[in-house]
């Protein structure tokens, strides 16, 4: 299942690494190496809106689900705007639903929750998915 309607391709590599290279992310997933080797197996699709790529793919790590998430939304200026980025995520809620997807945010950079936190305030749950 592919969210968005654009795949991973190596023609993309200039406008993803726009967006990959411009916050310090700290997560080896969020490079455009790895978002190529396991973009078929992941079914890695990406759209901007707003100012944000969004990255959305099917997770492993329950093998038995293969659920659907969405990387966090990534920044092409190296900063994060709090309605911005709202307004994104938003967005892309409303595409997994009209899609019949739950909508999950997964693999975040621990020293990105203070950015969704402002964004959405006493609104997320925060649940850690890795042991």
């Amino acid at each position: 299942m592919y969210i968005f309607d654009q795949r991973i391709t190596i023609e993309d590599r200039p406008v993803l690494d726009h967006y990959l290279t411009s916050f310090e992310y700290k997560a080896s997933g969020l490079t455009f190496t790895s978002l190529y080797m396991w973009r078929n197996i992941n079914h890695f699709s990406w759209e901007v809106i707003g100012d944000y790529l969004c990255i959305a793919g099917i997770s492993h790590l329950e093998l038995e689900n293969e659920e659907v998430f969405l990387f966090p939304p990534l920044t092409k200026t190296g900063t994060y705007d709090s309605e911005g980025l709202r307004k994104t995520i938003l967005e892309a809620k409303r595409i997994f639903e009209e899609k019949g997807q739950k909508f999950l945010l997964r693999l975040m950079p621990f020293h990105m929750v203070d950015i969704l936190k402002t964004a959405f305030p006493k609104e997320l749950r925060f649940i850690d998915d890795r042991p």
